[in-house]
């Protein structure tokens, strides 16, 4: 059983390696509780077991797409009725049942060479998915802690997000979450909260910007990637988890960085497309959440340069001269 932000999950089948490996990314406490009540319930077995609910035949196909991850890969998306089939080619399946939050994997063996790919697509997403189903909801962003501010970082792919958060850690501030950052609207205020306790950064951007981090223990991908745990970069443990404002990254290739604020419509085209999707039946309560959210919380373009330090101090001055 893993206790995250109070929800209760267990987590139960026969693929023990798979299950295995959850404790080592899941940025959560794992505590036994026999005959708990438990509010997901996530399954895992091998695919040689069969295990998978057939695809309903009223089911409808809303997504087929090819995803990069190592290799090509085909994935095609049905839905019907509030549960939803995730199909990997024949490496693995996923069937999502929104209405009574549970969750079976069948997964092939090792679809990826890399362990953290196999949580990350086969257990992290999704979870989220149906942790959207209890209030938690998925924004593709970075979040550190600034002076005991909780910031945003988004932007289009590519546009630093990653390398705002560690340059954020290595002046002063601290990661709280990277590439995927999940928020609560709590009374008036915003909480930001992680599901994995690992951090990433492309190497080359490490011995560009970041080299001291080289002799840090990492995980390595084959596609260039290098995972550090949160606690391994951070010089503290983030001290406020309340969200109090969205930054706008644009990478140049200018040493100094530059800080504006922007009215909240600007931030759509940005972090919308990426957190809302299509054929959700969360997505009209994530819309009233992001669309609360722009208007309460304020929110800035920063031309990211390419001085790390400048980047920092341009950020906590920007912020100090507003009453977030």
């Amino acid at each position: 059983m893993y206790i995250w932000n109070g929800i209760k999950i267990y987590i139960e089948g026969k693929n023990l390696e798979f299950i295995s490996a959850i404790k080592k990314f899941f940025h959560a406490s794992y505590i036994r509780l026999p005959g708990e009540k438990h509010d997901i319930i996530f399954s895992v077995y091998n695919m040689q077991e069969d295990m998978l609910p057939v695809i309903n035949k009223k089911a409808r196909l809303i997504r087929s797409r090819s995803i990069l991850i190592e290799n090509e890969l085909n994935l095609k998306i049905y839905e019907h009725d509030e549960q939803f089939w995730y199909l990997y080619q024949d490496i693995a399946g996923i069937w999502i049942d929104c209405k009574n939050n549970k969750i079976v994997l069948s997964l092939g063996d090792k679809p990826f060479s890399f362990p953290y790919y196999n949580i990350l697509i086969f257990f992290l997403y999704p979870l989220g998915m149906l942790l959207e189903n209890l209030g938690y909801f998925r924004v593709h962003a970075s979040c550190v802690d600034i002076g005991d501010r909780a910031v945003l970082f988004t932007g289009q792919s590519g546009s630093g997000k990653s390398t705002a958060a560690f340059a954020s850690a290595v002046n002063g501030g601290t990661i709280i979450s990277d590439d995927i950052t999940f928020l609560e609207k709590t009374d008036d205020s915003y909480k930001v909260h992680a599901i994995t306790n690992l951090v990433k950064l492309h190497s080359d951007t490490i011995n560009r910007f970041f080299p001291k981090l080289l002799g840090h223990s990492s995980l390595k991908s084959n596609e260039g990637e290098m995972y550090f745990e949160a606690k391994d970069i951070n010089n503290k443990e983030p001290e406020n988890s309340i969200l109090d404002a969205i930054i706008i990254l644009e990478r140049t290739n200018k040493k100094d960085s530059s800080f504006k604020k922007i009215h909240p419509s600007k931030v759509i085209p940005h972090l919308f497309p990426s957190s809302i999707q299509a054929n959700n039946r969360f997505t009209h309560r994530k819309f009233i959440l992001l669309s609360d959210l722009l208007n309460d919380i304020q929110c800035y373009h920063a031309c990211f340069g390419t001085d790390m330090s400048d980047f920092y101090k341009k950020i906590t001055d920007s912020l100090n001269r507003e009453t977030l």
